[in-house]
């Protein structure tokens, strides 16, 4: 059997669970597994995918601080 497909998710602050557009400058942080609605996608990808991380940052900061955003998430 093939192993599964690793993934890292994506979320802005308020699908990461941190709020709305108060938190739309924070800084690109790094979670271990799904997160939010993660969950439902590591469900739904069964056996053939696994989520390793989840990437969450604000919105305003993740466009606004392209070249610092790119730096974080690798």
């Amino acid at each position: 059997m093939d192993s599964p497909v690793r993934v890292v998710h994506y979320l802005n602050q308020f699908f990461g669970g941190i709020g709305g557009e108060e938190h739309a400058n924070l800084p690109v942080e790094t979670r271990g597994g799904a997160v939010g609605p993660g969950r439902a996608l590591k469900q739904a990808l069964g056996d053939q995918a696994t989520i390793v991380a989840t990437i969450v940052a604000g919105d305003n900061y993740f466009v606004e601080e392209e070249q610092a955003s790119a730096q974080s998430a690798i």
